[in-house]
């Protein structure tokens, strides 16, 4: 009798490490016609020292999209349109304070974030393959002109280098990365529990920056896949400078990112997740010696958004 139980017990650990090992594809498998919602809630603090005087600024920036599936295509790719929801936005300075709540559009308001308040309700047009990848965008030159055309400014150097600023943080490319840097984690092969893969982010516009990510599938519950994220970060020095009060300015920035994100595992949807980033550097100022210190702490929360739900 002993034996048997032994051996009883021995069938029941190796069908539970088989179970552990059991291989899964993850990847996007939304639903044509459905909707999907994701709410994303970034946190930022950024210290510099300029001129010998430290400076600080911290910003809040939350949006949440309504993704629909227009068509779903025989190789997985689908067909998306997005739409920018709620949108809020915090920016405190030396300069003051500036805020938007896409909810109480008329508190708080000011003319910096005047162009931002008119990307609230509208849409673009996508086309996401199965493994996260954005193949193409479509619809950034009617929002960016709408943007524009929001502004209550004079025709002047101010102005245009406002615009210039709107063009690159919301152009096509701006676009491409940030929704992409939403959607690039899945695995390009079926993982088990504890296996890791990579996927390797260049970001060109703002803070160029290259992100060399490393997930692993820590565990699998009740068809829900939790994945965790170790970033090792580099500068980007094949991405644009950022001009800003007539002086074109490069960011050598280094740092890490650790997080995690759980995902539906039927529809490869992100349910909720969180991480933090760290990185340090230094500004420097093309054509010039000058430059300064700089470090960001960051944070980003994913959040599930009930589309057409009251706020």
């Amino acid at each position: 009798m002993k034996r048997i139980s032994i051996t009883a017990w021995t069938l029941f650990l190796a069908i539970g490490m088989a179970a552990g090992q059991e291989k899964i594809k993850l990847g996007l498998r939304l639903e044509e016609g459905q909707t999907y919602g994701l709410k994303m809630v970034q946190e930022q603090d950024v210290r510099q020292t300029f001129m010998g005087q430290q400076q600080e600024m911290s910003q809040t920036l939350a949006v949440a999209y309504a993704f629909r599936v227009e068509d779903r295509l025989a190789d997985g790719t689908l067909r998306i349109t997005a739409t920018y929801q709620d949108l809020k936005l915090r920016i405190e300075s030396p300069l003051g304070v500036s805020e938007y709540d896409s909810q109480r559009p008329s508190e708080g308001s000011s003319e910096l974030m005047t162009g931002f308040a008119a990307l609230a309700g509208q849409s673009i047009g996508m086309q996401i393959s199965a493994q996260g990848q954005i193949l193409r965008i479509e619809g950034v030159e009617a929002i960016l002109t709408r943007m524009i055309e929001s502004l209550d400014m004079p025709q002047g150097p101010d102005r245009q280098e406002l615009e210039e600023r709107i063009k690159a943080q919301f152009g096509k490319e701006a676009l491409l990365e940030s929704f992409g840097n939403i959607m690039a984690i899945y695995p390009l092969h079926p993982v088990s529990v504890g296996e890791s893969w990579t996927r390797r982010l260049s970001i060109n516009q703002g803070l160029p920056m290259i992100f060399q990510n490393r997930w692993t599938l820590r565990q699998r519950h009740d068809g829900v896949a939790l994945l965790d994220l170790v970033s090792q970060v580099e500068p980007n020095r094949e991405g644009d400078a950022v001009e800003m009060a007539g002086m074109k300015l490069r960011y050598d920035m280094r740092g890490q990112q650790q997080g995690s994100i759980e995902l539906q595992e039927s529809s490869g949807w992100i349910l909720r997740g969180s991480m933090a980033l760290d990185f340090q550097g230094e500004v420097k100022v093309e054509g010039s010696d000058m430059q300064w210190p700089m470090s960001v702490k960051s944070s980003v929360r994913f959040e599930p958004y009930e589309v057409g739900a009251s706020r």
